[in-house]
């Protein structure tokens, strides 16, 4: 028997090239046992690289193949394969998604969902280092709740805990989509507008935050009663913006609201305006009630 390699491409498929071996029956008998005649041929070839392709073309199946063919051990092992790298990225994908679940858990305050400490700190560093490059300025609110401590010695953590929460939702109703609000610990709260907002916009939006504060909030039938001092600095007044001089005035300017009476907005940037008259209220309105409260 005399045997040679051959190549073929399929006329329907182009792209696929069979490989092969051809064997010829010369100088044997007239009739074999096999029913095989001289000058007859066998053609043997392999789908080779294009296997799985063409077994899902053809839609073929292991009748289709000899129990020795080495294809079902290609098949086996590429279905293995396709199995092992499935289990794979679904595990890579479960292990990503814990990773940035841990990474949320870690920026967030487990109380009110908002950022914590250390998202503010990362955020207010991203937004110093824009407004350094004139990419875009900012402002930074303190919202630090008075009387709250009354609350949590006369109507218990859980209700704290309960206007800390409503608290929280209040300032993110105030704010825009793209400012970040955090809680800094206790009844502190920090606020960064992104997007230079200018010295009015910052009233508009501290006078949101006061009114908003000081609704009444009940917790099982008992009325708690807070408010809001603000403190607020603008970035495009500093010359160098030092994250410790924007925290430290800042600070200082929300101290000063309380010692202004409280519920009212001072500003701690060296340019900006110092003071900010306490927004006009109608009398005996529900603030007039809260500070009888607690005087």
């Amino acid at each position: 028997m005399a045997e040679e390699v051959l190549h073929v491409t399929l006329r329907m498929h182009p792209k696929v090239s069979l490989r092969g071996a051809v064997v010829s029956h010369v100088g044997l008998s007239a009739q074999t046992s096999a029913g095989a005649t001289a000058g007859d041929m066998l053609l043997n070839f392999s789908f080779g690289i294009h296997l799985r392709e063409l077994v899902a073309e053809f839609d073929l199946t292991e009748r289709d193949f000899s129990a020795a063919d080495l294809a079902m051990e290609m098949l086996y092992l590429e279905e293995a394969k396709s199995l092992v790298m499935e289990e794979l990225r679904a595990l890579t994908g479960r292990l990503d998604q814990a990773r940035k679940a841990a990474e949320k858990q870690a920026l967030t305050d487990p109380l009110t969902k908002l950022a914590n400490r250390r998202a503010m700190a990362q955020a207010l560093a991203q937004a110093v280092d824009h407004a350094t490059n004139d990419a875009a300025h900012f402002a930074l609110l303190q919202i630090d709740l008075d009387h709250f401590k009354a609350i949590n010695d006369s109507r218990g953590h859980a209700a704290g805990d309960y206007v800390l929460q409503l608290v929280a939702r209040n300032l993110c109703e105030s704010v825009r989509g793209d400012d970040l609000v955090a809680r800094m610990g206790g009844d502190e709260f920090l606020v960064l507008l992104r997007g230079a907002p200018s010295l009015a916009e910052v009233r508009a939006l501290a006078a949101r935050i006061i009114e908003q504060i000081e609704t009444p909030k009940w917790y099982q039938g008992q009325e708690c009663l807070v408010s809001g001092s603000v403190g607020a600095v603008l970035s495009r007044d500093y010359e160098k913006l030092v994250i410790g001089a924007l925290q430290s005035d800042v600070d200082r300017a929300t101290y000063a609201a309380k010692a202004a009476g409280r519920g009212c907005l001072r500003f701690g940037s060296r340019s900006s305006e110092k003071v900010d008259r306490r927004r006009p209220r109608p009398p005996n309105s529900a603030s007039d009630t809260h500070k009888t409260l607690f005087s």
